[in-house]
């Protein structure tokens, strides 16, 4: 048993021809009996997982992208695009690594809080899920923003002259 994920771009109301968050929300639940399951984010991004019996990983694929075109055609959505597809043995899900205030910490190399300090930046990823203990976030988003914000605010590196120092002896 395999399953698919298939992970697709937040819909663009430049190319969905008017269509709302909310209709192509609407369309795919109404579809249901074309998917295993689908997620929603709060960014917008949609998630579609499909199950099924093929020979082998590329087969498995294969079948679901072709069940992800009829799902396409059977709601109309078609400016829906995907952006990942990622196939796996049903029974091996796969790793999400997480980070809270304190993996944070050590990924920036920063006190916990200045981390605090910093959630509260213009396009700090939003936390998957709040728990008691705090937010808790994506790992790859957290090192995906760090990457980002490393290339803004890198400052050029100086440098420096060599000296020479000479001894002389009388």
């Amino acid at each position: 048993m395999w399953l698919t994920v298939i992970k697709l771009e937040r819909p663009s109301p430049r190319l969905s021809k008017g269509l709302t968050a909310d209709v192509v929300r609407e369309r795919l639940l109404g579809a249901d009996d074309r998917y295993e399951h689908i997620s929603f984010s709060d960014t917008g991004e949609i998630v579609i997982y499909y199950k099924n019996s093929a020979e082998n990983a590329s087969r498995a694929t294969l079948v679901a992208l072709t069940s992800f075109e009829d799902l396409l055609k059977a709601t109309a959505l078609s400016t829906l695009t995907p952006y990942a597809v990622d196939t796996h043995p049903a029974q091996m899900r796969p790793r999400l690594r997480l980070a809270g205030t304190g993996e944070m910490a050590e990924i920036f190399g920063r006190s916990k809080a200045r981390i605090s300090q910093l959630k509260k930046s213009a396009g700090f990823p939003e936390p998957i899920a709040e728990l008691e203990m705090g937010p808790v976030y994506l790992e790859i988003e957290i090192l995906e923003y760090k990457a980002a914000r490393d290339s803004i605010s890198s400052p050029k590196k100086k440098t420096e002259g060599h000296r020479i120092h000479c001894e002389t002896t009388a």
